[in-house]
């Protein structure tokens, strides 16, 4: 006796199945009232090899047996109500593991048939299991078909373990599927191309394969029609070195299929997520790994790249050791704000590498205040808008320009020259630029580099409400300042006998009186609207304005506006010189010196008291 194929069916509420007692190598599937037993020997046995046990429930209850299939000389079956155990006993066996099958070996037809089919004969049976025995043994001779069909768990050879699931799929026929590859490592150089079977070790239909492989492989599915396997054709474009190529069959489970090279190569990868605005420079680090001594030049290139991203550098030298090196993409200020898709690409010998990643491009546009009123020494802020384009978060560089280009006007300059990615206000300081209308342009640059942009606004500047006026002069006399200025309902005078309240307390002040020359006075006020008019008053002594070395001098803010020189007449003693006049378009030069008092807003010729001397 070899092997045996039993099946035995009982009345589940009569008997109970206690197991079989054998020397035989066994695998047992029960059902309800049905129990398959699958058994075989390295060698022939004598006497009884299997003796199966059952706890009888009723009396008289007895079991139907049926010889489905036998490897023996003759096979008699038998009952007793109790007796010995088997007779028959397995000498001490040896066997040798057998390799599967390799790349080299591989035929599609082995898919033909149904995994565990190492007879050829279209199905598994018990003769298969007796077949890989004498495999193991060494009693019948291995071949690529038979130990491909011999391998039934993917281990890369066939063993013991292998018969026991051998048996199993011949006595369970809902045996669920299991996913088997072969071969389990494959060695392709670029250009080559190798054949993998997909088998199935159990009973149930395999369901749909998928399949996972690394870049630089291409997997097609071969398999003929009506083949029991599957038959796929792995293509190396490139050199793999430690790659993988999963294959997958829901429950059926997965397996892996290792893929080298043979010759030297490289790896490449890129780390980190290149982003820059337009106009900018993007940049990523690239890792190359030369494999099996590669050295030599790799050139580096986009694969059909739209117009406006260039790369740099394009060539990297290897010498044997990995390098990491920064990877520069330039990006075109009139390049779409967008993610771009684009594939990095290596060559260097006869190996091609590619990867592929995104491209961030960002951009931003401004917009806000068109207008802007700011005094003398004043600082005030131009709300600035900025919209971010495609996730646009960069703080921007601010200059300041003229619209036409002309030198910016001095004293007028940004408070600070930086803006968050948010927007926000923008300051300007206003120093003493010359009163007027200024059409400028504010440009914005992303730091670290990119497309400029612009906002173009106006900007005007006004005199600062304070005012302050000195008189000088180097004669003996005594000269006075007098101020007149609008008020509701009569015009106001600042003078010696009126000095008024300095600002910011007051409106207008005179700061002091020099009763005699040389001498100087000044006069401060808050420019409230109207026409405020300043006067000399030659109050005392001789002499006349062309001797009298006198000057009048005008600042706003401090800065000073203008400068008017004393008449040149040799009228002097009780004679009133109109200096100037502040009105809202700035300062102007008076109507000069005359003996005629001046007038207020409807009032009487000015009477002044004599000082006291």
């Amino acid at each position: 006796m070899r092997g045996v194929l039993l099946e035995i069916t009982f009345d589940p509420n009569a008997l109970r199945y206690l197991g079989p007692v054998s020397p035989l190598l066994t695998e047992t599937h029960l059902e309800a009232g049905r129990v398959r037993l699958a058994g075989v020997a390295y060698h022939a046995l004598s006497g009884e090899v299997l003796r199966v046990r059952f706890q009888a429930l009723k009396p008289g209850a007895r079991p139907e047996a049926h010889l489905l299939e036998t490897e023996a000389l003759q096979a008699t079956l038998s009952w007793e109500e109790a007796g010995l155990t088997p007779q028959g006993h397995v000498v001490s066996q040896s066997y040798t593991p057998l390799p599967g099958v390799s790349q080299g070996e591989v035929d599609p037809a082995f898919a033909q048939n149904p995994l565990g089919d190492l007879n050829a004969s279209g199905s598994v049976g018990l003769t298969d299991a007796l077949l890989l025995a004498d495999l193991l043994t060494g009693a019948a001779t291995p071949n690529p078909y038979r130990r491909y069909h011999a391998d039934l768990d993917s281990s890369g050879y066939a063993d013991e373990q292998d018969l026991v699931r051998l048996l199993r799929k011949v006595v369970n026929p809902n045996l669920g599927a299991g996913l088997e590859v072969a071969p389990l490592a494959l060695s392709l150089n670029p250009g080559e191309s190798a054949l993998v079977l997909v088998g199935n070790s159990g009973n149930g239909p395999l369901p749909a394969v998928t399949f996972q492989a690394p870049s630089g492989l291409a997997v097609q599915d071969d398999t003929p029609s009506g083949y029991a396997g599957k038959v796929y054709r792995v293509t190396a474009n490139q050199g793999v070195d430690q790659g993988a190529i999963r294959f997958s069959a829901g429950s059926a489970g997965s397996r892996a299929v290792a893929v080298n090279s043979t010759a030297p190569d490289f790896l490449l990868s890129l780390e980190g997520t290149p982003s820059a605005p337009v106009g900018g420079q993007a940049q990523a680090v690239l890792h190359l790994t030369p494999l099996l001594g590669f050295s030599g030049p790799v050139n580096l290139s986009l694969v059909n790249p739209p117009p406006g991203i260039t790369l740099s550098p394009t060539t990297i030298t290897l010498n044997g050791n990995p390098i990491s090196v920064p990877l520069t993409l330039a990006l075109d200020p009139n390049l779409s704000p967008q993610d771009y898709p684009l594939t990095l690409r290596a060559e260097g010998g006869s190996r091609v590498r590619e990867v592929g990643f995104t491209l961030k491009a960002t951009d931003f546009s401004l917009g806000g205040d068109t207008a802007l009123t700011l005094p003398w020494e004043g600082t005030g802020s131009l709300q600035v808008a900025l919209t971010p384009l495609n996730g646009f978060n960069t703080p921007l560089l601010l200059t300041l320009e003229r619209q036409d280009g002309t030198p910016l006007p001095p004293g007028l300059s940004l408070a600070s020259p930086s803006l968050p990615a948010s927007g926000g206000p923008v300051a300007l300081q206003v120093a003493n630029p010359p009163p007027g209308t200024y059409p400028l342009r504010l440009k914005a640059t992303p730091q670290g580099g990119g497309a400029t942009r612009s906002w173009d606004f106006t900007l005007t500047v006004t005199y600062a409400a304070d005012w302050r006026v000195e008189l000088s002069w180097t004669a003996g006399a005594d000269l006075d300042l007098h101020l007149f200025y609008p008020d509701t309902p009569a015009a106001q005078h600042i003078y010696w006998n009126n000095p008024g309240t300095c600002p910011p307390a007051g409106a207008a002040c005179l700061e002091g009186d020099t009763p005699q020359g040389p001498g100087q006075e000044t006069l401060r006020f808050v420019y409230q609207g109207g026409a405020y008019r300043v006067y000399v008053h030659w109050y005392f002594g001789g002499g006349s304005w062309n001797t009298s070395g006198g000057q009048v001098k005008v600042y706003n803010a401090n800065h000073l506006v203008a400068s008017f020189p004393a008449p040149t007449i040799s009228d002097g003693y009780n004679t009133w010189w109109h200096a100037l006049t502040v009105d809202g378009t700035g300062v102007h030069p008076g109507s000069g010196a005359s003996s005629v008092q001046p007038q207020g807003l409807g009032l009487s010729p000015l009477s002044l008291p004599r000082k006291g001397r």
